[in-house]
């Protein structure tokens, strides 16, 4: 009997009217709304994460085995097995190269489908839709993550300027996708074009600074192999979903 495999196709429940996807909420608005309907969607999205992460590790549709197809712990997923040495210590996920800003989208709908699978009454809310303009004034100094990177010995006080600042000036320069898409520079480019400094601004460079940022030093989100692991890392990738839509719309 052939291998049947899972195919990814994303939530299928909850659409709106015609089959439309749910508009997505600003995430801090959403969090911290006094209505009563977005705090029970608060509640209810931990609690759907908890019953998510409390999945038993050896099963396909695990928060660990989900997680684990960007890096550790090294193994295939839906597919043959294959041993650590056979993958070269890799996961599946795709960096440095055009396809980084891709590979993450049906990466993302695995994940809230994964979540849907536990309630179904609330999507993702970290695409943005906002009453406000703090996609491109910034929201910064959040109490929680200030605490726990500037305790970091590692980390500087520099002023080193909004990361909103950095995907405004990306949306609003006319790159080519592959440009815009991954800090990998290809040997048979132009040698002008490798050079130039507008191409050193692209969404893969931004999404690594987030990465650092938030994880610190040593915290998973600055480590590749287990970033996955921490809740954090979902809502990071979707921000740059909806920033990767944001350039192809603008192209």
């Amino acid at each position: 009997m052939a291998y049947k495999y899972y195919p990814i196709q994303g939530v299928q429940k909850g659409l709106g009217p015609g089959s439309q996807v749910p508009i997505r909420r600003d995430f801090n608005e959403w969090s911290e709304s006094q209505e009563r309907r977005d705090q029970i969607q608060v509640v209810l999205f931990i609690l759907a994460l908890r019953e998510f992460q409390a999945t038993p590790p050896d099963s396909r549709d695990s928060y660990f085995q989900i997680a684990g197809i960007h890096g550790m712990p090294y193994k295939s997923w839906d597919e043959h097995g294959l041993t650590v040495q056979e993958t070269h210590r890799k996961g599946y996920c795709v960096h440095a190269n055009s396809l980084f800003p891709i590979w993450h989208r049906p990466y993302l709908s695995l994940y809230e489908y994964g979540e849907c699978c536990a309630t179904s009454r609330c999507p993702t809310p970290s695409e943005r839709v906002s009453t406000s303009n703090a996609w491109r004034d910034g929201v910064v100094n959040n109490k929680t993550a200030n605490k726990f990177i500037f305790d970091r010995k590692s980390i500087t006080d520099f002023d080193y300027g909004k990361t909103t600042e950095m995907v405004y000036r990306l949306l609003t320069y006319p790159l080519d996708f592959v440009s815009f898409a991954t800090t990998a520079r290809d040997a048979t480019m132009d040698s002008s074009s490798a050079s130039k400094v507008i191409n050193d601004m692209n969404i893969e460079f931004i999404h690594n600074n987030i990465h650092y940022w938030v994880g610190g030093d040593g915290g998973h989100m600055s480590q590749i192999p287990v970033a996955t692991f921490d809740p954090i890392f979902w809502f990071h990738h979707c921000g740059l979903r909806q920033t990767k839509q944001d350039h192809l719309i603008k192209r």
